[in-house]
């Protein structure tokens, strides 16, 4: 059963990787799909670095954390998971065998996506002191927020636009 912590965890790295990246001066959150994923590991390496005055063991082992992730989320993009559904929505009729098909494979792209996240969320919270952890937790609380924030503004904006173009 699809359950919602099935979400919770891939959320969190979501949320990390790019509250850590979006927070680069210079950085929008638009762009960081295209960032190479050692880039990427080593801006929230170093970000954390900062945020949570990490020693340099910390750092390191962070740094393989991340590097490893990030090479298996760039290897498990889901870019082309809605292509059926749009195919479908082209052709004169419903599928629905080559879509339930699809939708499995997207089921077990996520249990594969979040046991991985499950993973490196154990070594990280492994490498963290308890202060750091609680420090993380609250620093990712307020960028989950402010992103959030940014989505309700860039959304409203698209529908304003909408409306005025009518």
């Amino acid at each position: 059963m699809f359950q919602a912590r099935h979400i919770l965890l891939p959320a969190f790295a979501l949320i990390l990787g790019t509250s850590l990246v979006s927070a680069q001066p210079g950085n929008d959150h638009h762009g960081m799909g295209m960032m190479d994923p050692q880039k990427m590991a080593d801006r929230m390496t170093e970000k954390l670095a900062k945020e949570l005055s990490l020693n340099a063991d910390q750092k390191t082992k962070l740094h393989q954390i991340f590097a490893e992730g990030m090479g298996q989320m760039k290897d498990m993009h889901p870019g082309e998971m809605h292509q059926e559904f749009m195919k479908q929505m082209r052709s004169g009729s419903v599928d629905t065998a080559a879509l339930n098909k699809d939708f499995a494979a997207r089921q077990a792209k996520m249990r594969e996506m979040y046991s991985m996240h499950l993973k490196h969320f154990a070594e990280l919270h492994a490498v963290l002191t308890p202060e750091q952890r609680t420090k993380l937790a609250d620093f990712m609380e307020k960028r989950g927020k402010e992103m959030r924030g940014h989505w309700m503004k860039d959304h409203k904006d698209g529908m304003d636009k909408q409306e005025d173009s009518k």
